[in-house]
């Protein structure tokens, strides 16, 4: 490929698997470090490639960080950029002459990614800079560096707690598997013993105790620490046995569609539904009668409560609009 070969000796990497390219922030042309060896190192020369008239040094060639090297330039030119232009939002007496500010960083920068109007781009870095001064664009800078100090400790102290609450999940994990092991050994041994009077229901009643009372502490250890809800420990049992059980309970209770949402009529109440064994209740009409009791009707789970439902909804559809009112009201 032609990333992979030198554009100054033709030295391709098939050849040379340990070959090193290196790059110049002045002009962005790739050579291999032989070729940085044999030309720049008696001091500084033009660069090699054709078309190229910039006069580079060997000590500025570095190794390239991205595969794109207009990635690279690009993010050279805004790390430039910013070591200048480093003003922040509290700098600025309203957003909009802040996001103007922005605007024009992104302006300056797109022109010396893409070589518009160099001069004058690098006249207005150099009035920003005469403007504001060093010692401001240093202030700046320190205080850059002190929150991105201060953000790093956050995370260090955020990973430090995750890990201690992990490993005293693990250690009550552990814990709680001991006692497990130890109770369903002793029930083993009263089981085995001969002289044993106790049932086999009484057992599994005080399995049962001790189970919720296990529960019971750990519960009660998660609300003094103030983690429950707050942070979960993937994988471990105790929190996974938590959930289970409370996806029990919701699956103990019939599914609701629509989530307790309830649409109730507002102008009628309609009767309860029929004894479709018997044959009584309901409203008393020759087609409802015919159609509760027709297997072809019923036979798909419908239930003529919803037609009788349905024509109530219909009738009662227009009580409280005013037709008359509206239209005088508009005028």
């Amino acid at each position: 490929m032609a990333k992979d070969i030198c554009p100054v000796c033709k030295s391709s990497r098939y050849m040379n698997p340990n070959m090193r390219f290196l790059v110049n922030p002045d002009c962005y042309h790739k050579m291999c470090e032989s070729c940085v060896d044999r030309i720049f190192s008696s001091g500084p020369s033009q660069c090699p490639v054709a078309g190229c008239n910039r006069h580079l040094r060997k000590h500025k060639f570095r190794k390239q960080t991205f595969d794109d090297i207009l990635v690279e330039k690009e993010v050279d030119i805004r790390k430039r950029v910013a070591e200048i232009m480093n003003r922040r939002e509290n700098d600025f007496e309203s957003l909009r002459d802040y996001n103007d500010y922005l605007e024009t960083v992104e302006n300056l920068t797109f022109n010396l990614a893409n070589g518009i109007d160099i001069a004058a781009t690098e006249k207005a870095l150099n009035e920003y800079k005469e403007k504001f001064g060093t010692a401001s664009i240093r202030a700046n800078e320190r205080l850059a560096r002190d929150e991105l100090a201060a953000a790093k400790a956050t995370q260090a102290a955020e990973r430090e707690e995750h890990k201690l609450k992990r490993g005293k999940a693990m250690r009550e994990m552990e814990e709680e598997k001991r006692l497990r092991e130890k109770e369903e050994q002793e029930i083993v041994n009263k089981l085995t013993k001969a002289d044993s009077n106790i049932s086999a229901e009484e057992i599994a009643r005080q399995i049962e105790k001790l189970r919720q009372e296990r529960m019971r502490r750990q519960h009660e250890d998660d609300d003094e620490d103030g983690t429950t809800g707050s942070y979960a420990i993937r994988g471990l049992k105790s929190k996974a046995t938590r959930a289970a059980e409370a996806m029990r309970d919701e699956d103990k209770q019939p599914y609701d569609p629509f989530a307790g949402l309830a649409v109730r009529p507002k102008y009628f109440n309609l009767k309860e539904t029929w004894n479709l064994e018997k044959g009584t209740g309901g409203y008393e009409w020759d087609y409802i009668t015919a159609a509760k009791k027709d297997v072809h009707t019923t036979a798909g789970g419908y239930d003529v409560h919803y037609h009788c439902y349905r024509a109530l909804r219909d009738g009662f559809a227009g009580l409280g609009v005013f037709v008359a009112d509206e239209m005088s009201a508009m005028g």
